[in-house]
């Protein structure tokens, strides 16, 4: 038998690119563009790549409407 010491949970990445958000988000290319365009979703551009800080993906998601019960 071995001893092993738990592992602190996993730090979310800073920033994720276009594919790895639209992924997190369960959305399509159409809708993330869209979100984007419209000002409801912060990304930032590395040269070609569209970036989306970790911070900002999670601050859209607080933004959008709650389901009333």
């Amino acid at each position: 038998m071995t001893d092993t010491l738990p592992t602190a949970p996993a730090e979310p990445p800073i920033a994720y690119r276009a594919k790895q958000a639209r992924a997190n988000l369960g959305i399509g290319r159409t809708k993330f563009h869209e979100e984007i365009k419209a000002g409801r979703l912060i990304a930032r551009k590395l040269g070609t790549a569209t970036i989306i800080l970790h911070d900002d993906l999670v601050a859209y998601l607080r933004s959008l409407p709650v389901v009333q019960p």
